[in-house]
């Protein structure tokens, strides 16, 4: 009686390899060790990153400057939104508040946490001062993303 012939590649299937397995091990199988004479020369620091110059700034309707840290508006600052909200009453037009807080590019979340309270406190007072909510949009977006003061509150066109 004759036993069946059986190819290499199918019994080494049943035995639980893969091609691919059996195909990665080979050359493992045939490497030598190489001995390391130098050790690598590798710098301590890594190199600087040089970051792209950030966009000039929107042109604001009203800017409103803070204190670091700081969500707080000062009389002046309540005289230039009332004097804002006097006239958009007059215009009846749509306007963007865009708040900014932290450091340029930070994203974190106590940055825009900063950023919308600072922007929902010029937003509570534009109201109490008579504006509509469906005239404004309110954006927080912490960290600056172009050249102006890091921590503000700008008023823009909707645009």
């Amino acid at each position: 009686m004759r036993l069946p012939r059986i190819p290499v590649f199918p019994a080494i299937f049943a035995a639980g390899f893969t091609l691919l397995g059996v195909l990665y091990a080979m050359p493992l199988l045939q490497a030598e060790t190489i001995p390391v004479t130098q050790p690598l020369d590798l710098p301590d620091t890594p190199a600087p990153v040089s970051e792209a110059p950030l966009p000039p700034a929107h042109a604001a309707l009203l800017r409103i400057l803070f204190d670091a840290n700081d969500t707080n508006l000062n009389p002046q600052e309540q005289a230039q939104l009332q004097s804002f909200a006097a006239s958009m009453k007059a215009q009846n037009k749509r306007f963007q508040i865009v708040a900014y807080g932290g450091t340029a590019r930070d994203i974190s979340s106590n940055a825009r946490r900063l950023a919308l309270k600072r922007a929902l406190r010029v937003h509570d007072y534009l109201i109490t001062a008579g504006l509509s909510d469906s005239d404004m949009i309110v954006r927080a977006l912490g960290g600056v993303h172009d050249s102006g003061p890091e921590n503000r509150v700008d008023i823009l066109d909707p645009k």
